[in-house]
């Protein structure tokens, strides 16, 4: 089966069900200044290359396993719709957490609810959702992950070194990690 689509990788290349990252680190030793993707602002454009997004998950996973956050583990992600929010995402996946979004437009006893309810063990927020998620965190009593800008307790993104959490994945979920 091919897919070819903007986001599966360099045209012309078929994407395998091999693990999201192995696709990400291969397209990032091949191409590594090729766009992944843009986020067009109204005062500039942002450009994130193969070898960015694959850096950028490395220093989140690498965050989140200083927090002991471990495989299975729920990371809640409260945040704008901002490349943050995919880092987090995919930083989560790398180690094997489960994400859980958090919508920013709910009101704080409703993310309480279904961060309550999912068990996150960590809340990770941006500037506008900060106040909030500190919050829910003390509320329900999981860990917060600073913002990107650095405010809180917790650990600093930019000081994250990257790690190779794989090893301590859990068990494949699909049929096809089997084969």
């Amino acid at each position: 089966m091919t897919f070819r689509t903007e986001v599966a990788g360099p045209a012309g290349e078929a994407l395998t069900p091999d693990w999201i990252f192995d696709q990400i680190q291969a397209w990032a030793q091949r191409s590594p200044d090729r766009i992944a993707f843009v986020i067009d602002q109204k005062d500039k454009v942002e450009e994130y290359r193969y070898a960015d997004v694959l850096d950028r998950a490395d220093e989140f996973a690498s965050a989140f396993v200083s927090n002991g956050i471990q495989g299975g583990d729920h990371v809640g992600i409260l945040m704008e719709n901002v490349p943050q929010w995919v880092f987090a995402l995919l930083g989560a996946m790398r180690i094997g957490a489960v994400t859980v979004p958090l919508a920013t437009a709910l009101p704080e006893n409703s993310i309480q609810l279904i961060a309550e309810h999912a068990g996150c063990r960590l809340i990770f927020a941006d500037e506008p959702n900060w106040e909030k998620a500190i919050h829910v965190a003390e509320k329900i009593g999981c860990k917060m992950s600073p913002s990107p800008s650095g405010r809180g307790e917790g650990e600093d993104l930019s000081s994250a070194q990257p790690c190779d959490p794989r090893p301590a994945l859990r068990a494949p979920l699909y049929q096809w990690e089997r084969e």
